[in-house]
């Protein structure tokens, strides 16, 4: 038999099948025309069960375990029986070359992480330091010049200020009124 070319070697060594067999052609063509293969021979088994069930039914007839439902001399059986083992350790191969993949290149991508954490960090800092950092001292100077200004303000100003708000705040409310009612 011919051996697989493998970068990775799975767990158990896969032999291929040689072109003198009969189900070289589905299993040479790839993964995927593998499935696709091994759903089709599953509908046409499904198919082909159901039909045994039925003309059982139109008979009368039961079926016992040791009797199954589909023949095994059907060729779809056949080709699931042979095909599978061809499937599962393909799909074994792929699971652990992907797996093995991910484990080769996991140093790289902590390391990418970690970089970027560490930018992130120093842009951070960078925008508190030059940016924020002197936008709130100036926030804070503002807002004590405003505070004494306003200590500055005379009682009675401020009482007055109120009463316009109030007033202000009256008109407001009927105006709201007037276009409420057109």
């Amino acid at each position: 038999t011919a051996t697989c070319p493998q970068k990775v070697k799975p767990r158990q060594a896969v032999d291929c099948r040689l072109p003198t067999d009969p189900y070289y052609p589905l299993t040479s063509m790839g993964r995927s025309f593998l499935i696709g293969n091994f759903i089709g021979v599953a509908k046409n088994l499904q198919a082909t069960a159901a039909a045994t069930l039925a003309l059982y039914a139109q008979k009368n007839l039961t079926v016992s375990n040791e009797q199954g439902i589909v023949p095994t001399n059907d060729p779809d059986y056949q080709a699931i029986q042979e095909i599978d083992t061809d499937l599962s350790n393909g799909m074994d191969f792929a699971s652990f070359s992907i797996f093995m993949l991910w484990y080769e290149q996991m140093p790289k991508i902590k390391t990418n992480l970690g970089i970027v954490a560490a930018c992130q960090c120093i842009m951070f800092l960078f925008m508190y330091f030059i940016l924020f950092r002197p936008f709130i001292h100036q926030l804070k100077s503002e807002f004590n010049q405003c505070f004494v200004m306003i200590r500055l303000i005379p009682k009675n100003q401020i009482e007055k200020v109120l009463e316009i708000k109030e007033f202000l705040s009256g008109k407001a409310n009927v105006i709201t009124q007037i276009e409420d009612n057109l």
